[in-house]
């Protein structure tokens, strides 16, 4: 019985839905205001968790943030721009003394700086679709080489 309710909640949580073609699907306003309260509870939560032990934060940070960026839900120049300022505050915490600190200036500091992550990766995927979104590399192989090709529109 255990097995059979076990393979029954790893198929629930592994299945995705899928849609008929013909299904008609509209696309609902995204709530902004819920957005923004569970963004600034995920950054308190992080920022707290950091001013509680910022050398273990720190370390667990600086091998799970690239993990977490690995979807490159953007293109590369902002998955780069989010890991370099991701990496940044992982090494931030790793080298502060939490004896020279107060847990509360540690939060602040924190907060601060996860909001500047923010602020980091959406000014780059802003300039990646501004700027980089309309230029193609490709390389075509050819007998003895390739040949580099660089597409531009304007």
């Amino acid at each position: 019985m255990i097995k059979h309710l076990l393979l029954a909640v790893t198929l629930y949580i592994v299945s995705t839905c899928i849609l008929a073609e013909e299904a008609i699907t509209e696309e609902k306003e995204p709530n902004y205001a819920l957005g923004f309260v569970v963004f600034e509870t995920l950054i308190g939560v992080n920022a707290w968790m950091a001013s509680e032990s910022p050398n273990v934060y720190g370390g667990a940070a600086a091998l799970l943030f690239p993990l977490a960026g690995g979807n490159e839900r953007g293109g590369k120049f902002t998955y780069w721009s989010g890991l370099v300022a991701a990496e940044s505050l992982a090494v931030y915490n790793l080298t502060l003394n939490e004896d020279k600190y107060s847990k509360s200036e540690i939060f602040k500091n924190n907060m601060i700086a996860w909001h500047l992550f923010a602020a980091v990766v959406t000014t780059a995927g802003f300039v990646e679709n501004k700027w980089f979104n309309n230029d193609t590399v490709t390389f075509i192989p050819a007998n003895g080489g390739g040949h580099i090709a660089l597409s531009y529109k304007f």
